[in-house]
């Protein structure tokens, strides 16, 4: 009995990957993000590679190697991290090597500024006192249920009995959004009012989605009392 074999060449181990391109899009300042992309062997036998991130602290991949298989890829993650970037669109890339060949994945993130959102704490303040009495205070708070710092600035307009509305002070920041609150004192001066009513308005502005906001003042005078 004659008997032949024949060995054909093996299939040589040929790199591939399951994703081209690979992008994120953060706010300022937030946590980082990842991404699963895998390694492939279309060829055969067993491909060892090596991974690595380029162009940017802000990227990083792992693992740095790792083997595929025809039959298992090789699952890889890759992180981009925001931190302090500031807002605008950043490129790197991401270079997968092995079985004499070379996969360049360019990465993109996109970081926009965080979205504050003002919350005042009142909508409006009355007040009453001695007509042609003293100075008489009270508070408002100005807090950020968005993210990120948010600077804000305020302005008191009297709408009517001249300048006896004031703030202090008419601005400043709030740093961490839910935790800080920034107060504001409202003071009037009816020293120089008759009786009567007066009414005013606390414009509050920052850079967030629903600004601005407006406290408003109503100012009730009579022979004995004042009320804003």
């Amino acid at each position: 009995v004659a008997v032949t074999l024949t060995v054909q060449p093996g299939v040589p181990a040929t790199l591939g990957t399951d994703t081209r391109n690979v992008s994120f899009t953060a706010n300022q300042g937030s946590g980082a993000l990842t991404q699963q992309l895998h390694a492939l062997n279309t060829g055969g036998g067993s491909l060892s590679f090596t991974a690595t991130a380029g162009d940017g602290a802000w990227l990083s991949v792992s693992p740095a190697s790792g083997t595929a298989t025809p039959a298992s890829a090789a699952s890889l993650t890759v992180t981009a991290t925001p931190g302090s970037l500031a807002p605008g669109t950043y490129s790197g890339g991401i270079t997968i090597a092995g079985a004499g060949s070379m996969i360049a994945i360019p990465v993109t993130m996109s970081v926009s500024a965080p979205a504050a959102v003002i919350l005042v704490s009142q909508t409006a303040l009355s007040f009453t006192a001695v007509a042609q009495g003293g100075v008489l205070p009270q508070n408002f708070g100005i807090l950020n249920t968005g993210q990120g710092s948010m600077s804000w600035t305020a302005t008191a307009t009297a709408l009517s009995g001249g300048n006896w509305l004031q703030i202090s002070p008419s601005s400043g920041t709030v740093q961490r959004p839910y935790l800080d609150v920034s107060l504001v004192t409202v003071s009037i001066d009816p020293s120089t009012l008759a009786a009567g009513t007066y009414y005013g308005r606390i414009q509050v502005s920052a850079p967030a989605a629903n600004t601005p906001q407006v406290d408003r003042k109503s100012t009730r005078l009579n022979s004995s009392h004042l009320g804003i």
